[in-house]
């Protein structure tokens, strides 16, 4: 093997030694094999080191760290040790379809102008599967603005200088790392896809940021104040896509939780959509739905939510998009 891989996988994990594995596992079944492995371990009391030990393959790099720091972190430290002229991402509880990279590599590989490919995810629970298709390609500067369009880490496949150049991941925030790595990184490239979805992307029980609702405010929030001069100078009718994305999301995340604050600054989000762009019939379907009493929003939510997991694609959730 060559002393510089073409690509650095980086493996955050945290007591996931079983699914460490299958992530691994499905790194090493990939088509396209230039590349090394760093996985970083974020200070596991389980026995991830001695499962990644015994593999014995000299492509992969194990480091733990000395106390827990998060996934963000993590990546940024596996950002600083990697070699590759590429970086990927991946979560230690999804795995890659065997030609995500030879599919990813072949894109960026055919035109210089792109920096970033992301794929379709398949998402998988005990009840049910569903695919999120890529639908936004080309200059993302403004849309990514609107809403995180290219979704999980796991997916993508971006120049490591491009990485450099962000500065990697903001860990002044809370949540909504992943979205902030995004816009920053629209702004000085563009973006392409792979439709397949060749990311498994596991739903499982436990504790998620996305339900703590002083993290959801604090990300999406800080999304706002950082970028405040560009989503200003948005047309009107992006605006309003931007303030209803975000919240839906704040809304639903306190619908879970049955949160009080968190529904009323959901609704607040929910109404500058309608001010900013009073037509659009989304905003206000929203903001009446938002006037409904925490445990009368929780019953319908919960209905809604089975009636599109039994596939009728003419229910209200259409309009909740899951985030």
């Amino acid at each position: 093997m060559k002393n510089k891989p073409f690509v650095s996988v980086i493996i955050p994990t945290y007591n996931r030694a079983n699914q460490v594995l299958e992530a691994i596992q499905s790194v090493l079944n990939q088509t396209y094999q230039d590349f090394e492995i760093l996985v970083i371990d974020d200070n596991s009391s389980d026995n991830t080191s001695q499962i990644i030990n015994d593999l014995k393959d000299p492509r992969i790099y194990y480091y733990k760290l000395s106390k827990n720091q998060g996934a963000p972190t993590a990546r940024n430290i596996g950002i600083k040790k990697s070699k590759g002229d590429l970086i990927a991402f991946l979560d230690s509880d999804d795995q890659w379809v065997f030609n995500k990279l030879e599919k990813q590599i072949e894109i960026i590989n055919n035109d210089n102008n792109i920096g970033l490919v992301y794929t379709g995810i398949k998402v998988i629970n005990n009840q049910y599967e569903k695919v999120i298709k890529p639908c936004k390609r080309g200059d993302l500067s403004e849309s990514l603005l609107k809403e995180n369009y290219v979704g999980s880490t796991s997916s993508i496949l971006v120049k490591k200088d491009l990485m450099i150049e962000a500065g990697g991941f903001d860990l002044t925030f809370k949540s909504c790392q992943d979205w902030d790595l995004f816009i920053k990184l629209s702004q000085k490239t563009e973006i392409d896809f792979v439709e397949q979805p060749l990311v498994l992307y596991f739903e499982h029980d436990g504790e998620r940021i996305s339900t703590n609702p002083k993290s959801v405010l604090d990300g999406y929030y800080k999304i706002q104040k950082k970028y405040s001069k560009l989503i200003g100078n948005l047309p009107k009718k992006d605006k309003q896509h931007h303030y209803l994305n975000i919240g839906k999301r704040i809304l639903i995340t306190g619908i879970n939780t049955q949160d009080i604050q968190l529904l009323k600054q959901g609704r607040s989000q929910i109404y500058k959509s309608v001010k900013v762009f009073p037509l659009n019939s989304k905003s206000i379907l929203f903001f009446l739905y938002s006037l409904s009493n925490k445990k009368i929003l929780l019953s319908t939510y919960r209905v809604m939510k089975k009636i599109k997991t039994s596939k009728n694609k003419w229910s209200l959730l259409r309009l909740l998009k899951e985030y």
